[in-house]
């Protein structure tokens, strides 16, 4: 799911999408952009002369928005999109500030079909607003069959490449009118796009101004050097068809100066950019050995890859030190072909050379590294350099000791990440096998990084690697287990029915390697590598959470159900966060927030404290097991999620709890009386309770009596543990 080759990769099949041409309708405006508003009334047929709207479109002489006689309508027949409106004079949106608005009445709820509203800033009048990339603007969109038919709707940014949704869907009233407005501005330094968009709700006289029902801010997701910024046009689209608009009234073109935007907001704003330089790392600290805890990290997304970064923090110089000071000892890093393979690209040799330096820090501590390799399909332009890109792997693993699993490629069950079938797939990865198993073979070779633990198509795709071959060359296969926005004790694509409340994604694992246990080949031993999960801590995106708190919460949680996983006999060696830091700022993109630090490393969340006393206590993942004894909650029964571990050294029970949801709404916490039967001979000395609320461990009071143990506690969403001594 999370961790993004580069869009360059992408960028050709997307570029390819081929799309019908529509007819332009242009404007009387004259071809040159001056600054000002534009307001077009479609009742007058004139600024449509170009446009014939015979079949789809007819000028209405009643009431319109505002009240004002006169709007266009639509038939909303047929199934195929057609062009609204197009206008004839470009805008330079690096140099101009560009707002739009459109006025629009919506059909009946109950109507059938694939619906779009646009309104855009295309590259000329001949992109397809519907299917074609090369445009930016805001579209209200509603599925033929939408999930929730009473709220069927989503308002979303669009920007010809991928769509963002800006909101939860909801519904559009019967012939109330409806204001869209989006406006384009350059960013200070003039490599990007900001936007403003928003919803309002009118009355049926379109007077009386309603809910605002959706607005969205931000920047937008690829650079002005995506597009012929300099030529810009207005375009207008209300797909024809039952469930589109049925009316369309008063299109606004507001241009400004963009020079004047930067000048003022430089005004308001004069504090200049602030660089946190990186924290001294204590040469003597090393990573834990014998932990199951890691994250994963992005070392090469800077500007010495990536010249449109300004994100120098993901270098380990700066992400090493938080790291070992939260006793993590793994590390997921990527490394994609072309920046390391292709001699023919620039700054090869400056990429390998920064990389291994990368490598000799983490090695220096004691970190474990999973490499994962990016490379490319057969019959790709870049082929021909695999066998140097893995020749060069194989250079790496010899070299660094660090380096203890080698992941073979990400999600290339998606095709977003990779272009070639499961064979392709077993094919060139054999190949790669081969040549690091040749260079140090005991390192391990991971399969599968498959997208997600139970999703079916996730699965068929690995059946058919499996089948292909796969794991007579794997020592390891490797899972991106996400619980989208979904507590952790929840699988979201398994129908298993749990044996208990908070049981079904711990018995999905264990289901899973059941399945993947009998296809392994007689005599061969296979590990588990969990190598993405985590939360966003941004209310957006299919694992977004309420906030950063309940990001700390869900870590909390996830982390003590893998040890448990482990401890069950899940032979799973490491887990690994998604990500350890922020990958930006922007705060209406949740793929930006699943960090444990903020982006430019000036601040901790929540997280980090509850995934820092996680890792910490439970370090050494060999030294507890196990034990069945059963905990009783006396208030609790269904609400209570707990395990019992030995640990080994002392013969402590180590108890972690927390309460799966909340029964009383405005509670955060709930008392509760925790009961366990004690073993035999056992002979209570002190029992503390390790809250990662409190950042802190405290002794408490405890009964005893006649072999039982009971301990009075607080319950809340975020793991706590005790410790019966």
């Amino acid at each position: 799911m999370m961790s993004r080759l580069s869009i360059l990769l992408s960028l050709g099949l997307l570029l390819s999408l081929a799309g019908r041409s529509w007819v332009a309708a242009e404007a009387p405006m004259g071809a040159d952009a001056p600054v000002g508003t534009i307001k077009i009334d479609f009742a007058d047929a004139g600024v449509m002369k170009d446009f014939k709207p015979v079949k789809r479109y007819l000028v209405q002489n009643a009431p319109g928005f505002g009240g004002q006689p006169g709007f266009l309508s639509s038939a909303n027949t047929g199934t195929e999109g057609e062009q609204l409106y197009y206008t004839a004079r470009n805008f330079n949106i690096g140099d101009q500030s560009v707002k739009l608005g459109l006025c629009f009445q919506a059909a009946p709820e109950t109507a059938g079909g694939v619906s779009r509203i646009m309104l855009c800033l295309a590259e000329s009048t001949k992109v397809n607003l519907i299917s074609e990339p090369k445009k930016l603007g805001i579209r209200l969109f509603r599925l033929e069959s939408p999930k929730d038919p009473a709220r069927p709707w989503t308002f979303q940014l669009t920007n010809g490449f991928s769509t963002r949704d800006m909101g939860e869907p909801f519904a559009l009233s019967t012939e109330d009118w409806y204001r869209v407005e989006v406006e384009f501005a350059p960013t200070g330094d003039g490599k990007n796009l900001t936007f403003k968009a928003s919803l309002q709700q009118y009355d049926k006289a379109g007077k009386e101004k309603g809910a605002l029902l959706r607005t969205g801010e931000g920047k937008t997701l690829l650079s002005v050097t995506q597009y012929k910024i300099t030529q810009m046009v207005v375009g207008a689209l209300g797909q024809n068809n039952a469930g589109g608009a049925t009316a369309f009234d008063e299109l606004l073109i507001d241009a400004q100066s963009g020079k004047a935007q930067k000048t003022q907001a430089a005004a308001e704003n004069p504090v200049a950019d602030v660089v946190f330089p990186a924290a001294s790392i204590d040469p003597a600290v090393q990573a834990p050995q014998r932990t199951l805890f890691g994250s994963v990290g992005h070392a090469i997304h800077n500007a010495n890859f990536y010249p449109d970064k300004k994100d120098t923090y993901w270098e380990p110089v700066n992400v090493l030190g938080p790291m070992l000071d939260a006793r993590l000892g793994w590390v997921r890093e990527g490394m994609y072909q072309p920046w390391f393979a292709n001699r023919e690209r620039k700054n090869v040799d400056l990429h390998r050379k920064l990389f291994e330096g990368y490598l000799d820090l983490y090695q220096r501590h004691g970190m474990k590294v999973v490499l994962c390799l990016m490379a490319v399909p057969p019959k790709d332009q870049w082929v021909k350099y695999n066998s140097d890109f893995f020749d060069y792997a194989a250079e790496l693993v010899r070299k660094y000791p660090c380096i203890r699993v080698v992941e073979m490629h990400n999600e290339p069950n998606l095709s977003f990440f990779w272009k070639g079938t499961p064979e392709d797939y077993v094919a060139v990865y054999g190949d790669a096998a081969a040549r690091v198993k040749k260079a140090r073979p005991e390192v391990q070779v991971a399969i599968g990084s498959v997208s997600s633990l139970s999703w079916e198509p996730g699965l068929q795709w690995f059946d058919k690697v499996i089948a292909a071959g796969g794991l007579n060359f794997a020592d390891a296969v490797a899972v991106h287990p996400y619980n989208r926005s979904l507590p952790p004790e929840v699988d979201p694509h398994s129908t298993l029915t749990p044996s208990r409340p908070g049981n079904q994604f711990e018995e999905s694992v264990q289901a899973w390697w059941r399945a993947i246990s009998a296809k392994i080949p007689p005599g061969k031993t296979i590990k588990v590598y969990f190598t993405e999960l985590g939360y966003s801590s941004l209310g957006q995106g299919v694992a977004g959470t309420s906030g950063e708190k309940q990001q700390a919460d869900y870590l909390s949680r996830l982390m003590l159900t893998y040890f448990q996983l482990r401890l069950s006999g899940i032979p799973l060696e490491a887990v690994f966060w998604y990500d350890f830091k922020d990958d930006g700022t922007k705060t209406d993109n949740g793929e930006h927030h699943f960090g444990l630090i903020q982006s430019d490393m000036s601040r901790i969340k929540d997280s980090y404290n509850a995934y820092r006393q996680v890792a910490s206590y439970f370090e050494d993942a060999e030294g507890f097991k196990a034990d069945p004894l059963r905990v009783r909650s006396s208030n609790l029964p269904d609400s209570l999620k707990f395990y019992v571990w030995r640990r080994i050294s002392d013969n402590a029970l180590v108890i972690p709890f927390w309460k799966l949801s909340e029964p009383d709404i405005g509670r955060e916490e709930f008392p509760t009386e925790l009961t366990l039967e004690l073993p035999k001979g056992f002979e209570i000395k002190t029992v503390d309770l390790y809250d990662i609320n409190a950042l802190a461990s405290r002794p408490v009071g405890f009964r005893e009596d006649h072999g039982s143990l009971a301990v009075p506690v607080l319950a809340g969403p975020r793991a706590k543990w005790l410790v019966v001594h």
